[in-house]
């Protein structure tokens, strides 16, 4: 039986090791995952601001979906654009990003940021995961936006 026991954990422990063994996976790995987020985050709210409609498009996967407040799911690169160019007009430009949570496990990474709309009187906050795809570029696939509150 002790015998068994130890064949089954020199067979499975390499490639729980390689899984990330639920620890978080390498540290470096999850930095660059969170980094290279950060990066896609950032373009995002650069082709809003700038109403680069093809663009923004390109920073979502295929088969995205974004989880508006008070809202059925958009699901889908093309319907996210048209629902995102809707408010574009309303929301004005995006700004003050500011993280609150940051954590990448592997191929995937959690952001959580506040950011202003409405010229900074309007507070939201957003919820994105993000996947690193085969071509080594990182894109959002569930974006869930929600209002905070009026800026004081």
């Amino acid at each position: 039986m002790l015998l068994a026991s130890a064949a089954t954990v020199v067979i499975l422990a390499p490639g729980i090791a390689l899984a990330g063994g639920g620890t978080g996976g390498n540290t470096d790995d999850d930095a660059q995952m969170i980094a290279d987020a950060k990066r896609t985050e950032n373009a995002i709210v650069v082709a809003w601001n700038e109403k680069k409609w093809d663009e923004l498009g390109a920073l979502y996967e295929e088969d995205a979906v974004v989880l508006p407040p008070n809202h059925d799911p958009v699901a889908g690169r093309a319907a996210i654009v048209e629902y995102y160019r809707g408010l574009r007009d309303a929301l004005g430009e995006l700004g003050g990003l500011e993280p609150v949570r940051t954590r990448a496990n592997g191929r995937l990474a959690d952001l959580v940021t506040k950011f202003t709309a409405e010229s900074g009187r309007v507070r939201m906050i957003y919820q994105g995961l993000y996947e690193r795809q085969p071509d080594g570029s990182v894109l959002l696939g569930v974006d869930q936006p929600a209002f905070v509150d009026a800026a004081a």
